[in-house]
């Protein structure tokens, strides 16, 4: 069994790829990661502790998809994690 990563937490990961300091009581982050997670294709990371990979290309609504680093289907999109918060 492997760790998963919390939503606050894989947030923070694509937030800080992106250049931007997570606070998630700030509200340009929200509208950030909002604006991004209602695009047609958006960030997503793995949620294996171990991995925590990053990728651009995720649809909005990805809850299991397919890790090409760990080889899992651990990947959530930005859009899935914002409604976890």
């Amino acid at each position: 069994m492997y760790e998963l990563l919390k939503a606050q937490e894989a947030v923070a990961l694509i937030a800080e790829d992106e250049g931007h300091d997570f606070n998630p009581n700030h509200f340009e982050i929200a509208e950030w990661a909002f604006s991004k997670a209602l695009d047609s294709v958006c960030p997503g990371v793995c949620m294996d502790a171990d991995c925590a990979t990053i990728t651009s290309r995720c649809e909005p609504d990805a809850d299991a998809n397919w890790c090409h680093e760990c080889e899992k289907n651990t990947v959530k999109s930005l859009g899935v994690l914002c409604w976890e918060l």
